[in-house]
Formats: C-alpha cells, structure tokens, sequence
C-alpha cells in the first residue's frame, strides 16, 4: 500500500502523482482532514492517526507532514510517498527503501558527501526501531523544533546513528533531477546548461521522478518538451 497526506485544496499535480502509483497497480490511501475524493484512492480521516490539534505544534506544515509519515509508517508499515513524485516502474522488493538526493560541490550549500537522505519516499516496517527512536525525539523536543527542514535533518542523522545509510537508494532512483536545478529543468533552454540526464535515461533507470513542488509550483511547465 502507498500512502501519503494532504492538507488543503488538491491540485492537478497531486493528483497526477497518485494516478502514476495507481497505474501501476498499487493501492493508495491519501490521509487528510477534509474529505478528497479521488477515484481509486482510500480517503483516510487523519485524525485517526494524530490529532489536527497537532499542527501546531509545528512551525510549519511540512514540519508537521514530516511527522505525520514518521508516525503513519512506524504504525502502519505502509510506503510513504510525497505527492510530488510520479512512478515510473514496479518498485523494488525490498523490506527498507530510503531515498536520497545529490549535493552540491559548490556554493553555500556545498558538501563533501556525495548524497544525503531524502524524506520523498520511504518503505521501512511497521514498529520500525529507528523511526521509534525518532518518533520519541520529537516529543521531547517539540518545542525546540524552529525550522522547516529540521523533521528531515533529523532523520538524516538517525540513519547515521543506527547505520541506514546501507538502505539508501542512489538519487537516480527517486530524485534524478537535482533540487537545484528543478527550475532550470522547466524550461529546456536552461536545462541544457546544466549538468543533465535525458528524459530517455530517467525512463529507462528511474524508479520515479520527483518534481520538487516547493520549488516548480508557481512554474509554468507549457513551454518545456522535458516536463
């Protein structure tokens, strides 16, 4: 089962997202506290899991989201993906899958380790040890919680604690375009300049493409034959 969370007014994006799973023929379930309708898809009321109250507790609403997949996986064992990912093939067999994303060489985001975790899409089972040990963090630490990225910063950090780092994909198979140059992947005259993969090679060993909606919504993606 693939699961997410949604708060607010669903968009065509979203909703293309889930369809790719879908398509696939996986079974989706999208918690939210409003009701979404969406065909094929398990609209499951949120607050069976954590209360809205909870929101905020968190400083901001991605905050709260990476919470709410800590919890909804530890509780359920069910495959977390964020709505900005599209599968393109049958997911891999195996009992922990943990994204990640490329970083930068230069800078001021520059680093020396050649990828780092990303919380986009994530399989570990029910009553997982890691996500326990997280999961009990955030609780005793709520009130320290100030940035946006902190949720995702500290799962980075748990997966070097308890040595996940031997479950973690390469970014080709979950985040082949780089954050940094999703922009330039809008429009096909700026993404040449960049360093790239074709549209053919992430169909051909992408297990999904991630869209990295906090960066492309307000992007308009008529005029680019990539996207």
């Amino acid at each position: 089962i693939i699961a997410s969370f949604w708060h607010g007014v669903i968009s065509d994006r979203q909703i293309k997202s889930i369809n790719s799973y879908l398509e696939k023929g996986y079974e989706f379930h999208l918690y939210s506290y409003d009701k979404i309708k969406i065909a094929g898809v398990k609209n499951i009321d949120a607050d069976e899991l954590i209360s809205k109250d909870r929101i905020s507790d968190f400083p901001h609403i991605s905050s709260f989201a990476d919470f709410f997949r800590y919890k909804m996986i530890y509780e359920t064992g069910k495959i977390w993906t964020d709505l900005d990912m599209n599968c393109l093939r049958d997911l891999p067999q195996r009992k922990i899958i943990i994204s990640s994303e490329e970083m930068l060489k230069k800078g001021a985001f520059k680093s020396n380790k050649e990828y780092k975790v990303c919380i986009c899409f994530l399989k570990l089972p029910k009553g997982d040890k890691m996500l326990k040990a997280i999961l009990e963090w955030i609780e005793k630490n709520k009130d320290k919680i100030k940035k946006r990225t902190q949720l995702q910063d500290i799962f980075d950090k748990y997966c070097e604690l308890f040595n996940y780092y031997q479950y973690v994909s390469p970014p080709n198979d979950f985040c082949p375009i780089a954050w940094c140059y999703a922009k330039e992947a809008m429009n096909d005259d700026e993404y040449m300049t960049c360093p790239k993969k074709s549209l053919s090679d992430i169909k051909n060993s992408s297990i999904c493409f991630h869209f990295w909606n906090n960066i492309t919504k307000d992007l308009s993606t008529a005029t680019s034959s990539f996207f």
